[in-house]
């Protein structure tokens, strides 16, 4: 048997994350034509302070996940871009905000 052929590793680009008092956006990396041709879904991940990750996934043409009903607290996401063949890519830097929930009713 000959070596392996092993295809570069990809590096995403970050990702941004905006707030509002319980629900994120996340905004995907540019998915180049590089990403496109190897991969087909986004895997998004986030927690809360250290809880378990909870795991998301969506097409690569995605450019924006909601995440709805967030508890307050200190939140990070990350993305990774993985192939049919179950190939990943490695995780994007993580981004943490703080979510601050929805202010209790005035007396």
């Amino acid at each position: 048997r000959g070596p392996r052929c092993q295809q570069p590793v990809i590096r995403l680009g970050p990702i941004f994350v905006t707030l509002s008092r319980t629900s994120a956006r996340v905004t995907f990396p540019p998915a180049t034509s590089q990403i496109r041709s190897r991969f087909q879904v986004w895997q998004l991940q986030y927690r809360r302070g250290s809880d378990q990750w909870s795991t998301l996934q969506y097409a690569i043409s995605t450019q924006n996940a909601d995440i709805t009903n967030l508890a307050p607290g200190t939140y990070t996401f990350r993305v990774r871009a993985i192939s049919s063949r179950g190939e990943r890519s490695p995780f994007s830097a993580s981004v943490s905000r703080i979510v601050r929930g929805t202010p209790p009713p005035p007396d």
